[in-house]
């Protein structure tokens, strides 16, 4: 017999974000900004101030980075820092452990019947790479990254998300 529920609404759907939420890939991060400030020959950040800029937009990350008075293109440093970051991809030191008790949690909120999906400013090849390496995509109805649209505090990914699922805005 089909769930009456099912039937007549889509179900609840919870949205994760990526990094610092799912994995801890604060030093993945830390080093591929390091990577793209010492490319163009500018002071690096402090690994502080990288951790303050997670989860935003990486085009808005770097121009908070920036020392004051810098001169340079933004998307060459946004290139600078993919390229270093898809480099410890290949090389496999890209370290992005999963938090502890993520897959319990998925797993859990999967079969009490939540709708579940990722929404990031993570690149749409990092975050498949990142749930693959963890095993993760099956649990997602949704996947939403940086290449969908514009980031935080942006809603139009979360949007996306919902209608992509059925999900409705509940206050």
């Amino acid at each position: 017999m089909a769930n009456s529920k099912s039937l007549s609404s889509p179900a609840p759907l919870i949205v994760f974000d990526c990094d610092g939420t799912l994995v801890d890939s604060q030093y993945g991060i830390i080093a591929a900004m390091e990577a793209a400030f010492r490319a163009h020959k500018l002071d690096i950040p402090t690994a502080g101030d990288v951790r303050r800029v997670v989860g935003l937009p990486l085009d808005a990350a770097i121009e908070r980075l920036l020392p004051n008075g810098a001169s340079v293109d933004i998307d060459r440093m946004v290139e600078a820092y993919r390229n270093a970051s898809d480099e410890r991809r290949r090389l496999d030191a890209d370290e992005e452990p999963m938090f502890s008790g993520v897959r319990e949690v998925l797993a859990a909120l999967a079969s009490s019947g939540y709708a579940l999906g990722v929404a990031t400013g993570k690149s749409r090849r990092g975050l498949h790479e990142t749930l693959r390496r963890h095993d993760l995509a099956d649990y997602f109805q949704t996947l939403k990254s940086a290449d969908d649209g514009p980031g935080k505090p942006n809603p139009a990914i979360l949007r996306d998300a919902m209608s992509e699922t059925g999900a409705a805005p509940q206050a």
